[in-house]
Parts: structure tokens; sequence; C-alpha cells
């Protein structure tokens, strides 16, 4: 693209980053993703859903909330998907305390939960154990 005097956008950089992600071609995502930095774009909340996305199916969850913490330090907003991605993970893993975490912090940013997000906790709950907890939330709902 450079060649012809096309410079590729944060568009073109989520379309090759999607295909390597689908592919399971981590490092080369991981690459592009430096690349584009080195070219001085920032990613958007589509690069890092597909990131966060990719990860949590190669059951890195550590990474992928890494960079849902990334987001913030640049000024990128999380959206629904980029918590229903992590939220599930995390259930799926067990790991209610930190899925009940950034389902409150879903709610401060301001991100409203849809019935994904419920569901998903609900049944998280209740596979662990936490009836209690899981009719609170669906009361809550």
């Amino acid at each position: 693209m450079g060649r012809i005097g096309c410079q590729p956008n944060v568009v073109t950089y989520n379309t090759l980053l999607d295909g390597l992600c689908k592919g399971e071609r981590t490092q080369e995502a991981m690459s592009l993703l430096e690349e584009m930095y080195h070219n001085v774009l920032s990613p958007d909340v589509v690069m890092y859903n597909t990131l966060i996305n990719m990860l949590c199916q190669r059951n890195t969850v550590e990474e992928a909330l890494a960079f849902y913490r990334e987001m913030g330090k640049i000024d990128c907003q999380p959206d629904i998907v980029t918590y229903n991605t992590l939220m599930n993970e995390l259930c799926k893993r067990n790991k209610m305390e930190v899925a009940l975490a950034l389902h409150k912090e879903m709610e401060k940013m301001g991100c409203r939960p849809d019935a994904v997000s419920y569901s998903t906790l609900i049944h998280g709950l209740c596979k662990d154990g936490r009836i209690e907890d899981a009719m609170s939330l669906l009361a809550e709902k």
C-alpha cells in the first residue's frame, strides 16, 4: 500500500488483525499491533475487542485483561462487547469475583449491562453455587 502512496489506516489494520486472529496467528497479530503503534495510529475499540476475544479463546484471560487495562491508559473506551467477552471468559474460569468487579466497573464507566451481561454473570454464579447472589443480580436487572 505504501509503495503506491496509500497509507493503511485503523480500518485496514482492524481487517488484517481480524484475519490473523481468526487464523490463530497470535504472534503476527501482536506484531501488527506494534506496527500500528510505530505508524502513530491509535487502536480503536474494535481492534481491542478483536485482540481480547482472541486472547480469551486462547485461554490467556490475564493477557486479555492487560489489554483491557491498556484501553483506559490511551483513552479508548471499552464497550459492551469488551465487557461481555471478558466477563464470559472469567465466568468460564470460575473467576467470579473478577467478573463481578468488572460488572461494577462497567456500570461506573457508563456502559449499561445488557441481557448477555446479566445472563453470563447469573449463569456463572449458579455454576459456582452462589444462587442467592444470582437471585440478587436478577433482582437488580
